[in-house]
This record gives C-alpha cells, structure tokens and sequence, in this order.
C-alpha cells in the first residue's frame, strides 16, 4: 500500500513541476514575442518598410465574414442582337 502512496506522491508532484514549467514556458514565450516585435518595429522603421513590402511574410490580420460577401449575379456572355 505504502508503494502506492509514494507513487501516487511522485506523480502530484511531477504534475506540480509540469504546470510550474508551463507557467515559466508561457511567460519567456511573451517576453520574447515582445522583444522581437520590438526588434521587427525598429527594422522597419529604420528601413522604411511597409505592408506591400511585407506581402506575404505576414498574416492577414483582417477576419473576413462570410455574411459581408455578396454574391454578385454573372453576366451573360451571348451579346444581344
């Protein structure tokens, strides 16, 4: 039984030290996001470096509806006499 309890132990705290290291995880991940968009907001400003020239580096950051687009009706190819 007493083996059971050490391992039932073990495990809570390993469980412990896993949420710990997520924790430690999440938060250098934000500090390093933060950094580098830092360095990315000098490079453009010291470059003068604009959307288009970012085109396809970067997400679209726009979320597109599908109620906002409208079908539009096709036009008739026959030409009319």
């Amino acid at each position: 039984m007493t083996d059971a309890n050490e391992a039932q132990k073990q495990l809570e705290q390993l469980l412990k030290q896993q949420a710990d290291l997520t924790a430690k995880i999440d938060a250098q991940r934000k500090a390093s996001r933060e950094a580098a968009l830092e360095t990315v907001k000098n490079l453009c400003k010291a470059y003068e470096f604009g959307a288009a020239d970012l085109k396809g580096f970067i997400k679209a950051t726009r979320a597109r509806s599908t109620a906002a687009k409208k079908a539009t009706p096709r036009k008739s190819t026959r030409r009319k006499n």
